[in-house]
């Protein structure tokens, strides 16, 4: 029976192993054909290598493997019985957003406002947040359900947030939607940092930015400075 449970576990991995290699090496050759893109040529873009890919990927399992089976049960738990006294509704706020290579996901938060109330962008001082909805975005709490989607691969712990199809459509990107859709969506970059309440012509730029440099120690960094709690949320 070990020996059955042990080779079965081996047979899982290595399928894992070969569909994670399948989609760096996707990753590099839709990066490589952005080169060709009037963006690529006037930023002179760089592709990550497949090392460099497979880098970033290790990282966020890495990461995310222990929140996911430690933090992230406790908090449902927890979080999940305080969300449904709070207010009516299910704990989870779910949405589709546009992904990798613009394929759509679920992406997951704790739900941090009233039910049914999800239909514009948040604004500083929302009147739809809940009392622990407030609390929750100030300390990222609501993000945490976040790291299941970057173990199962539809985010990264670093890249651009990952918008729904009309925020992207408000803000302006049209075609530079494709040039975002070449990395994973992050839980943390540049715009949770910089351009936290930015729109339009300054979220793309930020978001432009970390493409063009992206790389695991940037991405390392970008980490570090999020670790310092600011207050980044609505």
């Amino acid at each position: 029976m070990e020996l059955f449970c042990f080779c079965l576990t081996l047979a899982l991995g290595v399928i894992f192993l070969l569909q994670e290699f399948d989609k760096a090496l996707l990753i590099v050759d839709k990066q490589r054909e952005a080169t060709e893109s009037n963006w690529g040529k006037l930023n002179r873009y760089q592709p990550m290598s497949f090392g460099a890919v497979m880098l970033k990927r290790i990282t966020d399992i890495a990461v995310a493997l222990p929140v996911c089976l430690t933090v992230l049960p406790i908090l449902c738990l927890v979080l999940g019985c305080i969300i449904k006294i709070d207010s009516k509704g299910p704990v989870f706020f779910k949405q589709k957003r546009p992904g990798l290579h613009g394929k759509d996901f679920w992406c997951y938060k704790f739900r941090s406002m009233y039910w049914n109330c999800e239909d514009r962008t948040a604004v500083p001082n929302d009147t739809r947040v809940t009392r622990v909805g407030r609390f929750i975005r100030k300390t990222h709490l609501d993000e945490i359900p976040q790291f299941f989607n970057i173990l199962i691969g539809d985010m990264s712990l670093v890249g651009p947030r990952p918008l729904p199809e009309e925020s992207l459509e408000s803000y302006g990107f049209g075609k530079l939607a494709q040039i975002r859709a070449l990395v994973r969506p992050g839980l943390t970059g540049y715009n949770q940092l910089f351009g936290r309440a930015s729109q339009g012509a300054v979220y793309q730029w930020f978001d432009m930015k970390y493409i063009k440099n992206i790389s695991w120690l940037e991405d390392l960094k970008v980490i570090l400075s999020t670790l310092r709690f600011r207050d980044l949320a609505y």
